[in-house]
This record gives C-alpha cells, structure tokens and sequence, in this order.
C-alpha cells in the first residue's frame, strides 16, 4: 500500500506568493487611477421663448470657445429642454436652432410657426450673443429670444 503524500511548499514560497499578491493587488489598483481626471460638471435644463411665447420644435446647442459643440438638447412643445449628459464647467456659446424633424400630420401649426420664426441670429452661436456658464450642480438656462 502506497502512502498518499502531502508536499507542503516551503515557507519561502508561501512568502513569495503573499509579496507577489500584494505587489499585483497594488499594481491594479494604481494602474486604473491612471489617466485624466474627470473634469467637473453640471446638469443643464432650461427654457427657450421667442417674443415671451415658449419656443417648440427646436434644438439648444452649446458650443466650447473653440467652436467644438459640447452638446445639444431637444426642446418640447412648452418650451422646456434638458441635456441628457452633464456639461463640463465653463463657458458656452449657444445657438438655438429648429427642429431637423418634420412635425408630425396634426400637430399643433402654431408649434410649427414659433420653431420656423425663430430668428437666424440665434442660429449661429457666434452671431446669437446667447452665452451660458455652466457650474457644478444643478443649472437652469432661460434663453428669451426677440
């Protein structure tokens, strides 16, 4: 009858496999720090009127100082918009545009009407004079085009 034997590791090697744990376990954990930090950024909603009357049928942009467009947002049919994506802090141009969509077959025309009427100024973020500051937190836009 043949004795099962039971090779125990040296200690040394227990010791070897414990350092080099905890030198792969540090290893990660300072590898996924690695990389820019993420900058600070806020929530962005607001309101859009044309003449005091909620502007429908649009899109809000913001555009970087560089010209690089940091997001955009639909506008609903009482003027209201919300980025889905948070904004980094800072400064921003902003252009409001109509909606590329058609308006669905009866729909409200007068809808239709502020979101055609909607001045071509306001179409260019360097010719529309809207500018906005974004913070962190929570940030309402109101933007009143005449």
């Amino acid at each position: 009858m043949q004795d099962s034997a039971v090779r125990c590791l040296p200690e040394s090697n227990g010791r070897v496999r414990i350092v080099a744990l905890i030198l792969f376990a540090g290893l990660t954990v300072g590898l996924s720090g690695c990389g820019e930090p993420r900058k600070p950024a806020g929530s962005v909603a607001g309101r859009v009127t044309l003449g005091g009357e909620p502007v429908s049928q649009a899109n809000v942009q913001l555009f970087q100082s560089d010209g690089t467009p940091a997001g955009v947002a639909a506008v609903d049919a009482s003027g209201q918009f919300r980025f889905e994506q948070a904004i980094p802090t800072g400064r921003y141009e902003v252009a409001v545009l109509s909606a590329a969509e058609v308006a669905p077959a009866g729909s409200d025309p007068s809808g239709e009407q502020r979101a055609a009427s909607i001045p071509p100024k306001y179409w260019d973020q360097h010719t529309s004079g809207l500018t906005a500051k974004i913070e962190e937190g929570e940030n309402s836009l109101v933007l009143e085009l005449e």
